[in-house]
This record gives C-alpha cells, sequence and structure tokens, in this order.
C-alpha cells in the first residue's frame, strides 16, 4: 500500500505526513492532533528553556501516544548592521506611535545551538525523532542522540549537502529546492540561483533528466503566468514526457530511471 515505506515503519506513522515544526507556532496541541491523525507531530525548540522544552514534550505525551519531533535550527549569533536596524526601526515606529508604545525596541540576535542542558533532556524524555535545519551540531552530539536511540533527520539542499548528512550519521534527509526561497535550510552557503528545485532534484542522478526537468520548469512557469490554470500546464507536461521518452533512447535515458533504480540499466 503506498503509505507504507521505511521512515513509516520505523517510526510506526499510518502516513508519512510530516508537520513542520515551525517554532513557537507548532504547539503540543498541534502536534499531537497530527500524531493522532497517523502522521509526525512537530515541535520547534528554538528559543525554548529545557524546562520549557521539556513541559511540550510531556504536553505533547498527554494528548498523544505517537511518534514525537522536536527540531533545532542551528545558526550563530546574527549580525545586524546599524543602517539595516535603523531603517526597519524608522520603518516600525509609526505603528507603535499609533498604539502608544512608545519606541521601537533595538534588535537582538540570538543563538541557535544545541546546549548540554538540552541533550541532558532530550536523554530523559526521549522524543522519537530529533531534527536540525541549517546543519548538524558536533558530531559528538549527534553520536549521543543516536545512542539513546532517537531518529535523526535534517535539511539538506544539494546532493553535496545530502552526502554530508549521510557520512554524519543522519538517519533520514529532507530534500528542500530552491522553492523555500531565502529560509531554505542550505548549510554550505549555495546560492540559491546556482540551486536546483526540489522537483528537479529528485531526478538525480539522471542527470539528462534532471538537466530536461530544470528547461521544463522554467516553459511551465512561464506558461502559468500567461495562462493562470492548471489544465493547459499539465497537457504541456504530458506532451513534453511522450516528446521526451520518443526522442531519446532508453540507453541515454536510462528507461526514465530515477535515484537507485537508475544504476539498474
Amino acid at each position: 500500500m503506498w503509505p507504507s515505506n521505511l521512515l513509516t515503519e520505523r517510526l510506526s506513522l499510518k502516513f508519512p505526513i510530516i508537520l513542520a515544526p515551525m517554532g513557537i507556532i507548532t504547539t503540543p496541541a498541534l502536534a499531537a492532533a497530527v500524531s493522532n491523525a497517523g502522521g509526525l507531530g512537530g515541535i520547534g525548540m528554538w528559543g525554548l528553556t529545557t524546562e520549557e522544552a521539556a513541559r511540550h514534550i510531556a504536553g505533547f505525551r498527554q494528548l498523544s501516544p505517537g511518534s514525537l519531533n522536536v527540531n533545532y535550527p542551528l545558526w550563530p549569533e546574527p549580525i545586524f548592521t546599524a543602517e539595516a536596524s535603523e531603517a526597519m526601526r524608522r520603518h516600525l515606529q509609526r505603528h507603535y506611535d499609533a498604539k502608544a508604545l512608545g519606541l521601537v525596541p533595538q534588535p537582538r540576535g540570538v543563538v541557535s545551538d544545541v546546549s548540554p542542558e538540552h541533550v541532558a533532556m532530550l536523554l530523559e524524555e526521549k522524543p522519537e525523532v530529533v531534527s536540525f535545519h541549517f546543519g548538524l551540531p558536533h558530531q559528538e552530539i549527534i553520536d549521543t542522540i543516536k545512542s539513546a536511540g532517537i531518529f535523526i533527520q535534517s535539511s539538506a539542499t544539494t546532493v553535496a549537502e545530502a552526502r554530508v548528512l549521510e557520512r554524519r550519521g543522519v538517519d533520514a534527509v529532507i530534500a528542500q529546492g530552491s522553492e523555500a526561497g531565502g529560509h531554505r535550510a542550505t548549510f554550505t552557503g549555495v546560492d540559491i540561483s546556482m540551486q536546483a528545485g526540489l522537483f528537479a532534484l529528485l531526478h538525480l542522478p539522471n542527470v539528462a533528466l534532471t538537466v530536461i526537468t530544470v528547461l521544463g520548469g522554467l516553459l511551465f512557469t512561464e506558461m502559468f503566468r500567461a495562462f493562470r490554470s492548471l489544465y493547459p500546464l499539465a497537457i504541456a507536461h504530458a506532451l513534453m514526457g511522450i516528446a521526451v521518452a520518443y526522442s531519446f533512447p532508453d540507453s541515454f535515458m536510462h528507461h526514465m530511471r530515477v535515484g537507485l533504480s537508475y544504476w539498474k540499466f
């Protein structure tokens, strides 16, 4: 049956659907609702103390017996230039004045990492999954979490980043394309203009099919701008697929195979 795969079996899921653990937006109640429906609920750990994080996990456990993913976005202390911060403060000041809120506060950067206290909390609470965005913490932290039997997943925006995650011991890779925009979770400084879209990325290692998909994506984007309807887009995609299938020999296209099956032909 289509929902069954290695991920659903490993995490006892009914469907391969994962709730995005978006900081304070994803509450324990929302995460529990997703897990109770057969998906993977998630809670963001950024900005939480160890006590707050433990309470969030405990709140989830009270509402659901399902699997839980806790997420850590990783970045160093943000650097704000005086020009950028003052321009933003001037822009917001009129809104503060309208509500009599006083002066717009100075922006403060917050480091996001996995502290020793959080690691100890994870070993005690044992969420089924710990995920990371924007890279991974120190290898010692990865090894400690994995030694407790916790499943680890992380985001990659290129094949090279996915290979780095695999070498570091990540159990599952979240493939993220350029569609994520400026918030894409690259950790190697990849220029977004050089990054493949997710749909094209999933056609690797079939290079020919990947290139065709990128070019087709550009064409379909322009078509959708001209004709705001999915019907001509679907027809054009089908015709392009048929043209590609009949225009190139199987030895060149590897029978249109992608992923591991690509190497079977």
